[in-house]
């Protein structure tokens, strides 16, 4: 997904395919969230993970600029992250970097 609001609260990502053996392929997604992202922009990055989660072997790098999320007890401090911690989890994904960097 790609935004273009004027205010820098849209996101970018970028997927490749990378066909490793005969027949596997594996996902590449790379993300930028701002942090004043808007809702649509996590609802959409969102979407897109469960797209490519459901198929695929999939590796997803990025800044996703959600601080209230505590990795090491996978909740959320407040509303904002809430669908995307969900998301995750549902996708089966696994944060290894579990501090702001």
């Amino acid at each position: 997904f790609r935004g273009d609001n004027t205010d820098g609260s849209s996101g970018e990502a970028l997927w490749v395919e990378l066909r490793i053996k005969k027949g596997m392929i594996t996902l590449l997604g790379v993300y930028n969230r701002p942090p004043n992202s808007q809702q649509e922009s996590e609802e959409q990055m969102c979407q897109d993970f469960a797209d490519s989660c459901r198929l695929n072997k999939v590796v997803v790098l990025g800044d996703f600029n959600f601080l209230n999320i505590d990795w090491e007890n996978h909740s959320v401090k407040g509303l904002d992250a809430v669908q995307f911690l969900k998301n995750v989890q549902e996708s089966f994904l696994k944060q290894y970097v579990e501090a702001p960097t």
